[in-house]
């Protein structure tokens, strides 16, 4: 025994009946999404990447083994810098490796405005703010250096350890 049941719209053309609009939504839902995307790349492009990027990947092997240096030498500096601007530097290590340094840079980077960057030579070329900052700091030799985070002028010394080599 065969039943018809009666669907209200089995006598209406295929553009009247409710499942072609499924059909073809999806497919046009993905193409305006697709030119939403493309205008949000547009408008908030990245920026190229910088023209020295080959001489920048070429420093980090120089950095990786002055980072390695400072390890196998067991280096600890320690550093007071007082919101004036004083620059107090303690470092410890292998005295092989201390005696033989000339000159020892200190670079500051700021993290979110490389405007701030200083490098010390004595004394500071600004006094520090009393934002609550963490610079990203260096302390570079000729064949060691040491680097790490650090909050600066607050009264607490920083400790720059290095890092282990990377395997």
């Amino acid at each position: 025994m065969t039943s018809m049941v009666n669907h209200p719209e089995a006598g209406l053309p295929w553009y009247r009946q409710r499942w072609p609009i499924f059909v073809f939504a999806l497919p046009a839902i993905a193409v305006i999404a697709s030119f939403i995307t493309l205008w949000i790349a547009v408008k908030y492009g990245d920026g190229v990447v910088s023209g020295d990027a080959y001489k920048e990947g070429l420093a980090i092997n120089r950095s990786l083994t002055l980072d390695n240096n400072a390890y196998m030498a067991h280096m600890h500096a320690r550093l007071d810098i007082a919101p004036s601007g004083e620059v107090r530097v303690l470092i410890e290590g292998r005295p092989e490796t201390l005696h033989s340094q000339a000159a020892v840079l200190l670079r500051m980077r700021h993290p979110s405005a490389p405007d701030r960057d200083q490098a010390w030579h004595g004394r500071l070329t600004s006094a520090l703010d009393s934002e609550q900052v963490t610079w990203q700091l260096s302390l570079e030799a000729e064949n060691w250096r040491l680097a790490g985070p650090g909050m600066l002028g607050h009264g607490a010394p920083v400790q720059l350890v290095p890092m282990a080599p990377a395997e």
